[in-house]
C-alpha cells in the first residue's frame, strides 16, 4: 500500500481530507488527492472488525473540492460499489448523498435525473430517517427542485437596451461595447475568446500573439479596449445588482484572452437571445 494502516497514517489523511472539504480548500484538496489517489481500492481501518470507510468516497470528496466533477463522479460510483457490495447501508447512503451532490453540479437534466435516483435511493433506505444522509436527502431534493424551477439567469438585447437577471433581481442597462462582449463570454462559460475577435465581434478561439508588428500591435489595442469595456460594463452592472457585480468581478478573465469562468462546483447557466447569437456569428 505504501501507507501502514496500523500506524494510523491513512486515518490522519481521511481526516484532513473531510476537513479540505468542508473548508473548501482547493489547494490542499488538490494535494490530499494526489497522496491518497494510489490507494483508491484500501479501506480505512473501522471498528472493530469491521472494515471502515474506502478512500475512493474520499478522493471523490477531494476531487469535487478542487472542481473536476468527471473524477469525483468516477470515483464515488467505484465508493458506492464498495459500500453497497458489503451491505453497508450506513456508508451507502452518504456516498449516494455525496454522489448526488456531484452529479445536480454538473448542471445538465441528465445529471440531474441521476441525482435524484441517488437521493430516492436514500430515502427508500429505512434506516436513513433521523440519519445526516436522510436530512442530507431532504435537503438535495430542495436543491434539486429549487435549481429546476427557479428563475433562470437571462442576458437579453432588447434595442438599446439590455435586459440583465441574475438570482431573481433584474436590471436594465444602456447598451455598450463592453455589454456586448460580456454577452459573449456569458453565453460560453470557461471558452476563451481572444480580445481582437471581441473587437471585430465575432467569436472563436483566436492565437493572442504573433511575430507580425502591426499585428501585435493590434492585439495590444485590442486588449486595452476590451479590458477597459468590460471593467466598465462589470462596473454600471454591480451600481444597479450588487450580487451580480460581486460575482462577474471573480470570474470575468480580461487581457489579450479573456473569459468568463464560474466555480465548476456552482455552475451558472445563462439565456441569450438571437442578438447575442447573432454577435457570435459576427453579426451586427
Amino acid at each position: 500500500m505504501g501507507f501502514d494502516q496500523e500506524d494510523g497514517v491513512l486515518a490522519r489523511l481521511v481526516v484532513a481530507a473531510d476537513a479540505a472539504a468542508l473548508a473548501g480548500d482547493r489547494t490542499r484538496a488538490t494535494d490530499l488527492y494526489e497522496l491518497l489517489r494510489p490507494h483508491e481500492d484500501a479501506r480505512v481501518g473501522g471498528c472493530g472488525s469491521a472494515p471502515g470507510p474506502s478512500v475512493a468516497y474520499y478522493l471523490g470528496l477531494l476531487a469535487r473540492t478542487s472542481g473536476r466533477l468527471e473524477p469525483a463522479e468516477r470515483h464515488l460510483y467505484h465508493a458506492l460499489g464498495t459500500h453497497s457490495v458489503a451491505g453497508e447501508q450506513g456508508w451507502t447512503a452518504r456516498v449516494r448523498c455525496e454522489l448526488a451532490r456531484v452529479l445536480l453540479a454538473r448542471g445538465d437534466a441528465a445529471s440531474r435525473q441521476r441525482a435524484l435516483a441517488e437521493i430516492d435511493a436514500v430515502r427508500r433506505w429505512t434506516g436513513s430517517s433521523g440519519t445526516a444522509s436522510g436530512d442530507e436527502a431532504v435537503g438535495l431534493v430542495a436543491r434539486a427542485e429549487r435549481e429546476d424551477g427557479g428563475t433562470p439567469n437571462v442576458v437579453r438585447r432588447e434595442g438599446e437596451f439590455w435586459t440583465v437577471s441574475f438570482e431573481g433581481q433584474t436590471c436594465h442597462l444602456r447598451d455598450t461595447k463592453g455589454l456586448r462582449c460580456l454577452a459573449v463570454l456569458l453565453r460560453h462559460p470557461a471558452r476563451e475568446f481572444s480580445a481582437l475577435a471581441l473587437v471585430n465581434e465575432h467569436g472563436g478561439i483566436e492565437g493572442a500573439s504573433t511575430d507580425d508588428p502591426a499585428e501585435s500591435t493590434a492585439i495590444e489595442r485590442a486588449r486595452v479596449r476590451v479590458t477597459r469595456a468590460l471593467h466598465s460594463a462589470v462596473a454600471r452592472i454591480a451600481a444597479s445588482h450588487p450580487a451580480l457585480g460581486r460575482h462577474l468581478a471573480v470570474t470575468v478573465r480580461t487581457g489579450r484572452v479573456c473569459a468568463y469562468t464560474p466555480d465548476p462546483r456552482l455552475p451558472v447557466q445563462w439565456r441569450t437571445d438571437a442578438a447575442v447569437r447573432d454577435l457570435l456569428r459576427g453579426g451586427q
